[in-house]
């Protein structure tokens, strides 16, 4: 063993590894432990206030639908004896429905489904109900008692059910009173805030699909819920309450003295300091390798790239500028204004790019500007610039990025001389020269000869005067049509 070796575990005792472990094990069981616990008692009471709530809503939905039976068979015993007309009807279920917004609407309806008084009085226009609409009446006729109906889709496309209250006289059906009821407005308007505010309320079929519910688009339900029958209705519909997700009501005094104590055994551990450190060592690695990667890249980009500092200083390049240039990357950063590679004529013209790029005044297609290389030689490029913008939000200075375009910006000048040598022969010629498109016939050019001779009336035509000749020679290629015009004064050949 040498002498090293042995200071290393002079100074890193097995005795404090060990502690080290025992203590982090120590504090994970205990911590476990203490968690399990608090969130058992958390879950049980949050549990037991859930079913609670659940049952008082249930007691008072049912109590509620009770009051609007009663009123019901109150009405329909008033119609039966005909101290109700159409239009005080009308105004009790308008009364009715203001009170109640969940009821969509009440009916009179007769044993064969047709209905005769609504909210808005007599009916005229022999509405029947459907087999769907009319299965509470129905069934309430049969049994001669209120009856609910199953839920059903209306035609808003939201679940609906509706209470029937029979109409017997002399023990013979003489039609009844239809309540419609829809369910989310039933959850809506019945379901306390202080209930709803806690809890996602939902009304679910025996098949577990919800026809309607109430709930807070901003919070999460937990996993914790209650589920009771919803009768009346009934028809195995169930009423649904899930809980919002809370934080637990802990007793801070004991999780905050077990973990104080825990992590002070742990503030004295090496096994912290050898963490801390190897932490750092990888951090370290990571960083080089992402300054390796990214410098890979700037170097393998096929256009130039330059970074300018707050001041218009050269803070970094990478390799295609430095060739495009023919500078050192050491020759370049940290240049200031005016640079190496700014031709001396053109001094008031980049500085006046430099400082629209300072300004964000940056034309939208960059600029077109011309560069000295090391050699003498002027090249044209086109620079692009954006500010650079950290992510802390502190503005650094400018990237920028340039193309050579001196090969292409010589080829459009040459295409542009010879386009125009081109119209100079064709303006010089005592012929009358037109362009026509070949589909459409429009116009395309014409020298001034042509001008003088058939644009003279109508000098902005969109189309060519003599396109009705061309028309006529069909697939000729070449045509010598000769023409008159002015009784013969002046002769002309067509030439296609």
């Amino acid at each position: 063993m040498s002498v090293i070796d042995f200071l290393a575990r002079r100074r890193v005792p097995r005795l404090l590894w060990f502690t080290t472990a025992v203590t982090l094990l120590a504090l994970m069981v205990a911590l476990g432990g203490l968690f399990y616990l608090v969130y058992r008692d958390w879950k049980d009471e949050q549990q037991d206030n859930l079913i609670q709530e659940v049952l008082w809503l249930e007691q008072s939905l049912r109590l509620h639908m009770e009051g609007h039976q009663a009123r019901a068979d109150t009405l329909a015993s008033d119609v039966l004896a005909s101290r109700v007309n159409s239009r005080k009807f009308a105004s009790v279920v308008e009364f009715f429905i203001r009170e109640n917004p969940e009821v969509a609407n009440v009916q009179w309806v007769d044993t064969h489904g047709k209905v005769l008084w609504d909210q808005h009085g007599q009916r005229n226009d022999g509405k029947q109900l459907t087999r769907q609409e009319y299965d509470a009446l129905w069934r309430a006729a049969r049994l001669l008692r209120p009856s609910y109906s199953p839920p059903y889709l209306g035609a808003d496309g939201k679940y609906r059910f509706d209470l029937a209250v029979p109409m017997i006289d002399d023990g013979k059906p003489r039609g009844g009173l239809r309540v419609i009821y829809q369910l989310d407005l039933l959850l809506y308007h019945q379901v306390p805030w202080w209930i709803a505010s806690k809890n996602y309320i939902s009304i679910q079929d025996l098949d577990g699909k919800t026809l309607a519910s109430k709930f807070d688009s901003s919070e999460h339900p937990s996993n914790i819920s209650h589920q009771t029958s919803f009768d009346p209705p009934g028809y195995g519909l169930s009423l649904k309450a899930v809980s919002y997700r809370t934080g637990l009501g802990l007793t801070l005094p004991v999780l905050t003295g077990l973990i104080l104590l825990l992590a002070a055994a742990l503030i004295y551990s090496v096994w912290r300091i050898r963490r801390h450190v190897r932490e750092r060592s990888e951090a370290e690695h990571a960083l080089a390798v992402e300054v390796s990667l990214r410098r890979a890249i700037e170097d393998c980009m096929k256009s130039g790239l330059v970074t300018f500092g707050l001041q218009g200083e050269i803070v970094r390049v990478n390799r295609a500028f430095c060739e495009l240039l023919g500078y050192g990357s050491e020759e370049l950063v940290g240049q200031k204004p005016p640079h190496s590679f700014w031709p001396k004529n053109d001094y008031p013209l980049l500085q006046a790019a430099m400082d629209a790029v300072r300004h964000g005044q940056q034309p939208e297609l960059g600029f077109e500007l011309r560069f000295q290389r090391k050699s003498g030689e002027s090249i044209e490029v086109r620079l692009y610039a954006t500010p650079l913008i950290e992510q802390d939000g502190r503005h650094h200075g400018w990237i920028a990025t340039l193309f050579d375009i001196t090969e292409r910006k010589r080829q459009r000048l040459a295409l542009n001389a010879s386009h125009q040598r081109f119209l100079t022969v064709l303006n010089g010629l005592q012929a009358g020269v037109c362009v026509v498109d070949a589909e459409n016939g429009q116009l395309l050019y014409a020298n001034p000869t042509f001008a003088y001779l058939w644009l003279q009336e109508e000098p902005d035509a969109p189309c060519c005067v003599l396109l009705p000749g061309l028309a006529e020679a069909g697939g000729q290629d070449n045509l010598g049509a000769e023409f008159a015009v002015d009784e013969g004064q002046h002769w002309f050949q067509l030439h296609r």
